[in-house]
């Protein structure tokens, strides 16, 4: 029955000032509990992974797809929810039309507090039984500190700093988006490259020649029309995705990229102080740049 779904879904719904539980009106009042399902989303502005399971906690399936940033394309990032639905429910043995109205959906998405995702993601699942919006980083702070008192610094395309305070307060840092935020991210690193590489092309760079030049040239283009071509539509995702260049020539002894990547550090340990951890309060790094800057 609908009330069952909607308290089951309260059992691991996040209580963040973001989140949102919308019961939809086309629920199958019929279904029993132990007959429902619930897909779980973290979608951030590289990927997305849906998990879906049975109410009794059996997993049914887990799929990676595309970007999902509420803010710079919601369109695109909810088509990818359901598209992601789709492929687990035929992959399960159900029928994505027919089972969606037993089906409860929770994510934790990039871009979840801008203005109208609420709307946007409650009219997008109408059709299933209930839907539950967080931002990814509530979501992955109560993932990494087992929903007790810690921190937790998210570098991946983006960054973001969250506390989770004794009370169940939340502090929220950075992550105001790219590019006036994410300083240190993924999105930030391929950014700046790029900036600065244009600035060496231009022949006006005060700072020393990099191995990141020419790979740059190789993918952005030589001509104004093919470098403006690429910049124009550049998304975080596009940006990241020449984080591993910078990455790589660092670790090559490259002095530039060293400098890029000790530049977003400095952001890093800014943040992290900021949020006070202790030896019972610790912070956990998250993301898929952590492991790049976790102290030795």
């Amino acid at each position: 029955p609908k009330e069952e779904a909607a308290a089951a879904l309260r059992t691991f719904a996040p209580l963040d000032a973001t989140a949102v539980t919308i019961p939809s009106v086309c629920v199958d009042v019929a279904a029993p509990l132990d007959r429902m399902y619930f897909v779980g989303v973290d979608g951030g502005g590289t990927k997305t992974r849906a998990a879906l399971s049975a109410a009794t906690g059996e997993p049914a399936g887990e799929l990676l797809g595309g970007p999902c940033n509420l803010f710079q394309d919601p369109d695109a990032g909810l088509a990818e929810i359901r598209a992601l639905w789709i492929r687990l429910a035929a992959a399960a043995g159900l029928d994505p039309e027919v089972d969606v109205a037993r089906t409860v959906v929770s994510a934790g998405l990039a871009g979840a507090n801008a203005p109208g995702s609420r709307e946007r993601f409650a009219a997008a699942f109408a059709d299933f039984a209930a839907c539950h919006l967080s931002t990814d980083g509530y979501t992955s702070l109560l993932g990494a500190t087992g929903g007790q008192p810690g921190g937790l610094l998210a570098i991946g395309t983006g960054v973001a700093g969250y506390r989770l305070h004794a009370s169940g307060a939340v502090h929220k840092l950075s992550g105001w988006g790219f590019p006036v935020g994410d300083r240190g991210s993924g999105a930030w690193l391929g950014w700046r490259a790029v900036g600065d590489w244009l600035e060496f092309k231009d022949g006006y760079a005060d700072q020393p020649p990099s191995c990141v030049w020419s790979r740059l040239e190789g993918l952005l283009g030589r001509t104004t029309a093919d470098i403006l071509g690429w910049l124009k539509p550049a998304r975080p995702a596009e940006f990241a995705s020449l984080a591993p260049l910078v990455i790589e020539a660092a670790g090559a002894g490259d002095v530039k990229a060293g400098a890029l990547i000790e530049e977003a550090a400095a952001h890093h340990r800014r943040l992290a102080r900021a949020m006070a951890p202790t030896t019972h309060e610790p912070l956990v790094l998250a993301g898929g740049l952590a492991p790049l800057f976790r102290p030795a």
